[in-house]
């Protein structure tokens, strides 16, 4: 099944949030094994850069839960 298949428009944004959430996820999830090769390494300047990197994609997360919070109620009806 394609995402041109949903006839409803708010199952479709919610398919596509759900997507963009797991993207998210998995680079918050790279950024942190990053974080730790850095740490252990010794590269203060690249952890610094990393974590910054990292807040930025929970940020996105965040917001991107507030979005699925409407559209999934619309999705759902």
């Amino acid at each position: 099944m394609s995402l041109d298949n949903l006839a409803d428009a708010d199952i479709k944004d919610a398919v596509m949030i759900a997507c963009a959430q797991m993207v998210e996820h998995y680079e918050i999830a790279i950024y942190g094994t990053l974080c730790n090769w850095a740490d252990k390494l010794g590269n203060k300047n690249a952890l610094k850069l990393l974590k910054q990197n990292i807040d930025k994609e929970e940020s996105a997360d965040k917001k991107l839960t507030e979005i699925a919070r409407s559209i999934n109620q619309e999705a759902m009806v």
